[in-house]
């Protein structure tokens, strides 16, 4: 049985809306428990900060053959949890909070362990790890929050989905080094060039590091900012916007001249 909705009339949200202005975004109609939700978001917050680290970490320790195109990914892993830090901080900011970067708790708070891998396979299993506890925390906030608080349901959603995204890429990544590890190891007889191995993995003609980078591409098309990007594209000076507008009158002069063309 649906619940019935009450809508308030204009009179009531205009009398609420200027309850509690201190309060900023959170008003009266804000159902969970702030306190906790904060706390919850701190942990969250804890948990991207030492997932930047230690895919940074990572990002130095990688060495080897077959590392470059994995250093890359840990890079790129870090810059994404990075600003999923600063998302969550945000959010804190908005419901009146304090985020907590405080690097003496991080390690207490955070859901996520750092590591002490050494190899380029340990590294990318530790961090594989990581994400999934990751999954499971977000989920579990999520399922929490429900319909009490939607905004920050949403952006737990949002890096959710992000992680997710993550662990499908480390999985693959270390099965490719599983298995560029057991061609390798028999190299000896079967007399498999290193540089070959060494393409594989970098995804030349593999599918699995084709649909990473794809993924990687879609990624940081949705978290580009519109404006930035449209200011980017328009003309840096007065003389590039003259060469742009010689340039189409160029075209249409080329136009005009094609046979059946019309003024």
């Amino acid at each position: 049985m649906n619940q019935e909705v009450h809508l308030s009339d204009r009179s009531t949200l205009r009398e609420r809306a200027r309850q509690g202005l201190e309060n900023g975004a959170v008003t009266p109609g804000y159902a969970a428990d702030r306190d906790e939700v904060v706390r919850l978001l701190n942990e969250a917050l804890a948990t991207e900060l030492l997932c930047t680290l230690r895919y940074r970490s990572h990002y130095f320790l990688a060495q080897g053959t077959l590392a470059e195109a994995v250093k890359q990914e840990f890079l790129a892993h870090a810059q994404e949890e990075l600003a999923h830090a600063d998302r969550i901080a945000q959010r804190i900011v908005q419901l009146g909070g304090h985020p907590d970067f405080d690097p003496a708790g991080i390690t207490e708070r955070s859901h996520a362990e750092f590591g002490s891998g050494t190899s380029l396979e340990e590294l990318v299993r530790e961090d594989l790890i990581a994400e999934r506890v990751a999954i499971q925390s977000y989920a579990e906030m999520v399922a929490f929050l429900g319909g009490r608080d939607s905004t920050t349901r949403r952006m737990l959603e949002e890096v959710l989905a992000a992680e997710e995204e993550h662990a499908e890429e480390l999985a693959s990544l270390l099965q490719d080094l599983q298995g560029q590890t057991t061609s390798m190891g028999a190299a000896t007889t079967q007399a498999r060039p290193a540089a070959e191995a060494s393409q594989q993995i970098k995804g030349e003609g593999d599918y699995a590091a084709s649909r990473r980078y794809r993924h990687r591409v879609e990624r940081f098309v949705k978290t580009q900012d519109v404006d930035a990007a449209a200011r980017d594209a328009a003309p840096s000076s007065a003389e590039d916007a003259a060469a742009l507008q010689a340039a189409e009158q160029a075209g249409k002069a080329r136009a005009r001249q094609r046979p059946g063309a019309t003024e």
